[in-house]
């Protein structure tokens, strides 16, 4: 379930340790912490979709383990008879996605659920920045810019964007505003509050922020707390 963030937040680094705890303490692999974040960008999805009436939800995925949620949710929203487009910067011939974004992949791929070059013609009433995510500390360049150049341009013809996480060309640490940046109508974040989506700076580019709790344990965020 969604919530309201609360007022601590953390930096990258926590964030990750906090998966790591995840998976040291409690032995979950990595893949359930991506399906919960899916799922909590699942529920903004159906929200927003209750509100404004059903439409197109495009996709979009970066090459990391961010892009990784948003193919997850691509499955999830597909099974619930959601139109769905996933638009993917990765060649999977010379470089595929690794890790458990592989596995989301190979997902779709055995689902018959295709994975585009580039956005269609279509206009869609939602559009999911899940291109870059958190640890970006420098401009975004090559193949992640045009699709932060679209969901830019959708959101200025009356697509409601979602963020996974950070908006794309957000330093999630410092709030600093990259060029180019999403400019997100929600941001998901998941497990902790990011720092960077505090910062002054950062407000115009975050939109309505909501916390993913990702199904962790009270005592794995007290532990984080306490370094």
């Amino acid at each position: 379930m969604l919530t309201d963030p609360p007022a601590r937040a953390h930096t990258v680094e926590q964030a990750r340790r906090l998966d790591r705890l995840a998976v040291e303490r409690l032995g979950l692999p990595t893949i359930v912490l991506m399906e919960s974040a899916a799922a909590g960008l699942e529920q903004a999805v159906l929200e927003r979709l209750d509100a404004s009436g059903p439409g197109l939800v495009r996709i979009l995925c970066g090459p990391g383990q961010n892009g990784g949620d948003g193919l997850a949710l691509a499955r999830r929203l597909d099974g619930l008879h959601i139109e769905v487009e996933v638009v993917s910067c990765v060649d999977p011939e010379s470089a595929p996605y690794k890790g458990d974004a592989a596995l989301q992949a190979a997902a779709l791929q055995a689902a018959n659920l295709p994975l585009l070059a580039a956005p269609t013609q279509a206009l869609p009433a939602i559009v999911i920045d899940a291109i870059l995510g958190t640890g970006l500390s420098r401009p975004p360049e090559g193949p992640v810019v045009p699709l932060i150049e679209h969901a830019l341009a959708a959101r200025n013809h009356g697509a409601w964007v979602i963020t996974a996480d950070t908006p794309s060309g957000l330093d999630a640490d410092s709030g600093q505003v990259l060029d180019p940046c999403v400019i997100a109508d929600e941001t998901i974040t998941f497990g902790v509050l990011k720092r960077g989506l505090t910062a002054p700076n950062a407000a115009s580019h975050v939109g309505r922020i909501r916390l993913a709790p990702l199904g962790l344990p009270r005592s794995l965020i007290e532990a984080l707390d306490s370094h």
